[in-house]
């Protein structure tokens, strides 16, 4: 009945864990070498959408086995990101100052601040440990399949490899 279980849950794409919505601020001060030119300084607030989880295309067909002392062992891939969705609506520009002769920000120079913005996007990803929450709560969610199957739940154990 498990192996029915997980053959359903391969058909899915994806089963998402985590979703965050985290909120960045992201800048650049230019202080030219003339600075007699002036300076130009940005800030942008960006928000991102992160989603992480399991592709189940990736969990193997033998996935589940049951060990000599009745234990059930359920071998999944490790959770990863999806998504880190920055939708250009939800970029927003909340100071600038030019002085001098500085000319406006360009595009060029608009998109470096953003890329630097997505970057701290995924250290912010990193650092907020959102993989293992995601193998945590993936962990609890075939727990309670395998559970619902028969299985002692005591008796199960999930890895990530």
């Amino acid at each position: 009945m498990a192996q029915q279980r997980l053959a359903r849950l391969q058909e899915e794409s994806r089963l998402v864990f985590v979703e965050y919505t985290l909120r960045e601020i992201c800048g650049s001060k230019d202080q030219t070498v003339w600075r007699i030119l002036g300076d130009k300084e940005v800030l942008y607030s960006l928000t991102a959408h992160v989603t992480a989880g399991i592709e189940t295309s990736r969990i193997r067909p033998d996935a589940l086995a049951i060990a000599h002392d009745s234990t059930v062992v359920l071998t999944l891939p490790h959770c990863q990101v999806f998504d880190v969705n920055i939708p250009n609506n939800e970029v927003r520009h909340v100071y600038e100052r030019i002085t001098g002769i500085s000319s406006d920000l360009t595009a060029a120079e608009r998109n470096a601040v953003l890329a630097e913005g997505e970057k701290q996007v995924k250290l912010t990803i990193r650092k907020l440990g959102i993989i293992p929450q995601a193998e945590a709560k993936a962990e609890v969610f075939f727990r309670s399949m395998l559970s619902q199957a028969g299985y002692n739940p005591a008796r199960c154990k999930i890895v990530f490899e």
